[in-house]
């Protein structure tokens, strides 16, 4: 990315101090390195507008002074230009974000994304409950050795260990399968 000589609109990197062109100084101008929003959006919604300035006395967004700030949040309420206005003295520099937000309802609050973290976590969990019963079953008579336990203390924990572990294990199996015979979204 290089930024324009406001005197003659040469392009200079970005570092230079003055124009390669003319010899403008770049200091006696603003400048906005990035105006940005990171979002697609929907009526209604409150995006995250964000900039990079420099050599500035004042900012503003749309006409509301934002300087010293580096985003602020708007509500998007249709098709609307957003202005980055930055002046040094008499010297001025604009960028437009033009947003047309997209047509449609607004996701439910148990939008795929989110189910789909819960089924990542019922899966987590299940294989976490399945390697314990292993690890319970297959070192049986280790485990007591490891955690200086008796072997008649270790007799009686084991089958909570177990039935819990078992629970655990059947209520993810039956949660996946559930998500799948109602077509919850991967």
């Amino acid at each position: 990315m290089n930024k324009k000589c406001f005197k003659c609109n040469t392009d200079n990197p970005l570092h230079a101090k003055y124009c390669r062109h003319c010899g403008k100084r770049f200091d006696d101008w603003p400048e906005i390195a990035d105006f940005r929003l990171n979002a697609v959006c929907r009526v209604g919604d409150v995006v995250d507008f964000s900039w990079d300035v420099a050599y500035t006395d004042i900012v503003t967004l749309n006409g509301i002074v934002v300087t010293g700030k580096a985003h602020v949040p708007v509500t998007i309420k249709g098709d609307e230009d957003f202005i980055l206005a930055a002046r040094k003295g008499k010297n001025k520099t604009e960028r437009t974000i033009t947003v047309h937000p997209q047509k449609g309802s607004r996701p439910s609050p148990a939008s795929s994304v989110s189910v789909l973290k819960r089924k990542k976590w019922t899966v987590l969990i299940g294989l976490l409950a399945m390697a314990t019963l292993l690890v319970v079953l297959l070192n049986n008579n280790m485990i007591p050795s490891y955690f200086n336990i008796s072997y008649s203390g270790w007799q009686n924990i084991k089958p909570i260990i177990i039935l819990l572990c078992g629970a655990i294990l059947a209520f993810s199996i039956g949660s996946i399968i559930f998500s799948k015979t109602n077509n919850i979204p991967k």
